[in-house]
């Protein structure tokens, strides 16, 4: 197939990767700066903020794309080889909205919940811990570091790429076999599946229960990049942002 081969089923990521990374980090900052004292918790914040996302885009960004994978790598491909817009139609009319762009929405809500909390939670705790290291002070409600003045500064990009990356992977270690049956769950032979527990115990049954972690590692090293690069442009685009309407004060 090519080099483009590897590429396959990525114009849904391009196409949600802003509303979802927005959505996430919206969620979590409202959360975080809300006046209930029960939602001071990273933890329990990213596991929120990462189960809205998963219910409103993660799901259908994901149905869409392993649908399009799947199809692409059959004989002879009927969605694949369709212009976007009209691949999305053929979804619909094959599979109906539901199925078609929220089919796996429990295994994806479980996932999201679990990555972000262990994002959001593994992210701030890593800075906090580099700063220490680094004889820099950490603002403890937010998580970024303070400098000597009245405001709050972000971290340098190098430790949010660490801290983010690390965060990251772990997530992605941790929530792999939740994946492995949301994936199974999105693709052209969900219909052999009658509940999320008949999807796993099937994979058990067939390939053991390692099967449960396949792709873990090129999912790590791919989820230890893009969330490095969320965290850190989150952090640098933040600040900036800040900045620019505190002087307008």
């Amino acid at each position: 197939q090519g080099f483009f081969g590897i590429y396959r089923g990525a114009t849904p990521w391009f196409i949600f990767a802003g509303p979802r990374s927005a959505t996430r980090f919206v969620v979590f900052e409202e959360l975080k700066n809300s006046n209930l004292d029960i939602l001071k918790n990273d933890f329990l914040c990213g596991f929120i903020a990462g189960t809205v996302e998963a219910a409103l885009l993660q799901t259908p960004n994901q149905a869409i794309q392993i649908k399009l994978v799947h199809d692409g790598c059959s004989p002879q491909p009927k969605l694949a080889a369709l212009p976007f817009h009209l691949a999305l139609l053929r979804i619909y009319q094959q599979y109906g909205f539901f199925n078609g762009f929220f089919c796996g929405l429990v295994p994806a809500c479980a996932k999201g919940a679990v990555t972000g909390a262990i994002r959001f939670f593994g992210y701030h705790a890593i800075i906090q811990r580099l700063s220490i290291i680094s004889n820099e002070s950490v603002d403890n409600n937010s998580g970024r570091i303070s400098s000597t003045k009245t405001t709050t500064t972000k971290p340098p990009a190098i430790f949010s790429m660490f801290a983010g990356g690390i965060s990251g992977a772990i997530s992605a270690v941790v929530s792999q076999p939740i994946d492995t049956i949301k994936a199974n769950l999105m693709g052209l032979d969900a219909h052999r599946y009658r509940s999320s527990f008949h999807c796993a115990s099937s994979i058990i049954r067939s390939d053991g229960p390692l099967a449960l972690w396949n792709g873990v590692g090129p999912r790590a090293t791919r989820v230890f990049i893009e969330v490095g690069l969320q965290f850190t442009l989150f952090e640098q685009i933040f600040a900036l942002v800040d900045s620019y309407f505190s002087s307008l004060r």
